[in-house]
């Protein structure tokens, strides 16, 4: 200290203002449902020739599940995916995560 915060860009007009508002809003997501998310069971899902991975934590009824896609192609969502409460996404529009992507949804079974 003081040299640690040295590398940080003080002037808000130079700041990543979406970055920003991005970490802001796992933020919020990672308090909302923490108790799912920390003790809820886990399970994993790959598609390793599309990349694809995909995660869900569940507690009781309610199901986290989230799919990231980390190809260079558009991804098309299964049927099966409950899509109906979407907490968070990026690059994703109707039933399509495009590179870089990704989905988030919860639901009460």
């Amino acid at each position: 200290d003081p040299d640690n915060r040295k590398p940080m860009v003080w002037q808000s007009d130079q700041q990543d203002a979406t970055m920003y508002d991005f970490l802001k809003q796992l933020i919020q997501l990672r308090h909302d449902y923490q108790t799912v998310l920390s003790e809820g069971t886990l399970s994993w899902e790959t598609d390793d020739n599309k990349n694809i991975v995909g995660f869900t934590r569940q507690l009781g009824q309610t199901k986290i599940f989230a799919i990231f896609n980390a190809g260079n192609t558009n991804y098309e969502l299964p049927t099966s995916i409950d899509i109906s409460h979407i907490i968070s996404e990026q690059l994703y529009n109707n039933h399509i995560i495009q590179p870089n992507g990704f989905l988030v949804t919860i639901s009460n079974q």
